[in-house]
């Protein structure tokens, strides 16, 4: 299936709102557009929990094709007229086009179309999407239409047009409802997890989330991972795993192969008393935990990035000169002994280890390790304050860590700034959470696109956090076409649990999300998108339990 001229999905209404058009439509249920029907699940991907659609399917037809022989084109699939000296059919949509009635879960709308004389079908969706439908077996053609925001809740109408080379068909109308839940409404929250935190969160090839987290027994922290359905609930007792037994540990990070499922984590340990990180991965769910790295002391672990060749653990070394601390990457190979990369920021006319630099979170961007975080030192001059400035740090997996590409903020927003957390939109781009102060450091949150290269496209701030300890600590970019950011907010004197979604170059968050619940000091530390942009929070809840949200996109 290919696609064609596609823009963000629902942005358009949003951004109209934003710049005085009229607002988008209401948001709507299935009821109210009377498309509802006996509900019930259809397989859409191999394996995968499908969204909730209606257990009809209307079905649209064209004409009646003229009585004559037809016989499957041999390359191409597609039904012909046989040859009898008449001119040639025109390519037609006969019996319908199959399509449920509606979608109340973020998915894809299954479509089915049988045609005669037919080469191909050409759908086009309300947003303006071109999509060609993939063809089967003889006279079918297949595709789907996504539902990944409650920004396009609607009724939608589909336009398919059957074609053979230069001929074109009559085109046949289909009618179908997207009801999701309204972008940042409370569709599962439960602080319910023992005394602890969920400090990272990954979803399954199969859509379903998988949270690492730490919990407290006899006054140690334990780690675990919780398996959750895709409405954020926990369904049997043994989705609940704790990992290292009994042993002192402390959760950092989590990724999930979205193709294989192999799960990489990322906690802490200790080596007597000093406390060392310590790299685990899992084949898939259900099977055992196996050690591939741990670290040495006086490294500290923030962040993981995973592929299935190469897992790097990120954060900094201690080292024994004036910045006292160097960014650092580990990368791990199966087979291989591991390979530290340190990273010492040396601008033009500084002396090495002039400035102290942490890389707060990383990723991969084919194969360049892309490290984000911080240097701080004397970046304006002898005699000035040293200050934070946000680094992006760009290293070929193939090469030595002395050609590492360093980009440094200058004075922008503040004349301190720090990057946090780090995730890659649909178009490869770095979209860095992180924030900027002045000197007196009050600090503001802010989202900022950088290009491969580390030139600033947008920036987006998040207003006053309040306190540094606020974060923001997590990003997760949606195939809705906006990034999701995990926090902790003020909600009058109450530390809040605080996700905001934010579209690069947009003022105004198109949603904020804060617990009904607002008991006690909360805060959001974790974010993760699911493939149709199903969104899934965790973090800290009232008394200090472990707290997961989903969250209506």
């Amino acid at each position: 299936m290919t696609r064609r001229a596609r823009p963000p999905l629902a942005l358009i209404a949003v951004l109209a709102a934003i710049a005085g058009c009229p607002p988008p439509a209401d948001f709507v249920s299935c009821e109210e557009v009377d498309a509802c029907g006996t509900s019930g699940s259809t397989s859409l991907n191999d394996g995968a929990e499908t969204p909730t659609t209606s257990g009809s399917v209307q079905t649209v037809t064209g004409d009646d094709p003229d009585a004559s022989t037809t016989t499957p084109d041999a390359e191409t699939g597609a039904e012909t007229v046989a040859t009898t000296g008449e001119p040639d059919e025109p390519p037609q949509i006969v019996d319908g086009v199959v399509i449920p009635d509606y979608i109340d879960d973020n998915g894809l709308l299954s479509v089915e179309v049988t045609a005669v004389n037919t080469e191909g079908v050409s759908m086009l969706l309300d947003d303006g999407e071109l999509i060609e439908l993939t063809p089967g077996r003889p006279g079918q053609f297949f595709g789907t239409i996504p539902a990944f925001t409650g920004f396009d809740n609607d009724k939608h109408t589909a336009i398919l047009t059957p074609w053979r080379n230069i001929l074109v068909g009559e085109s046949v109308n289909a009618d179908y409802v997207i009801a999701l839940p309204k972008p940042g409404s409370q569709t599962h929250w439960k602080p319910d997890g023992p005394e602890g935190k969920v400090a990272a969160i990954a979803v399954l090839p199969d859509g379903r989330p998988v949270e690492l987290g730490t919990f407290q027994e006899m006054g140690a922290p334990r780690c675990y991972l919780r398996l959750r359905n895709k409405q954020g609930i926990q369904e049997k007792a043994m989705d609940f795993v704790p990992l290292l037994g009994s042993a002192h540990c402390r959760a950092i990070d989590l990724k999930i192969d979205r193709d294989t499922g192999r799960l990489n984590v990322l906690v802490e340990r200790k080596i007597g008393d000093d406390p060392v990180w310590w790299a685990g991965e899992i084949s898939a769910w259900g099977k055992g935990l196996k050690n591939i790295g741990v670290g040495a002391v006086g490294d500290t672990a923030l962040a993981l990035a995973a592929r299935p060749d190469v897992v790097a653990v990120c954060g900094s070394r201690a080292v024994a000169s004036a910045d006292k601390l160097d960014a650092l990457a580990v990368l791990l190979r199966p087979g291989e002994l591991p390979e530290p990369r340190v990273f010492d920021y040396l601008p033009l006319g500084a002396l090495p280890h002039s400035f102290a630099e942490t890389a707060h979170n990383c990723d991969f961007l084919q194969d360049t390790l892309v490290l984000v975080g911080a240097a701080n030192g004397q970046h304006d001059g002898e005699n000035l304050p040293m200050r934070d400035r946000l680094t992006i740090i760009e290293s070929d997996l193939a090469a030595v860590e002395d050609d590492a590409t360093w980009t440094v903020a200058g004075l922008d927003q503040g004349v301190q700034t720090r990057a946090l957390a780090l995730d890659l939109d649909d178009q490869g781009r770095y979209v860095l959470a992180g924030s900027n102060c002045f000197d007196a450091c009050e600090p503001v949150g802010e989202v900022r696109v950088y290009a491969p290269g580390g030139k600033l496209v947008t920036h987006n701030s998040l207003g006053p956090l309040g306190s540094a300890s606020f974060g923001p600590h997590g990003i997760a970019w949606s195939p809705a076409g906006y990034a999701v950011v995990a926090m902790g907010g003020q909600d009058n004197q109450t530390v809040v649990f605080k996700v905001q979604a934010v579209i690069p170059g947009v003022a105004l968050p198109p949603w904020t999300f804060i617990p009904n619940d607002k008991k006690g000091p909360q805060m959001a530390l974790a974010v993760a998108v699911g493939p149709y942009g199903e969104v899934y929070a965790g973090g800290i809840g009232a008394a200090d339990q472990a707290a997961f949200a989903r969250i209506g996109s």
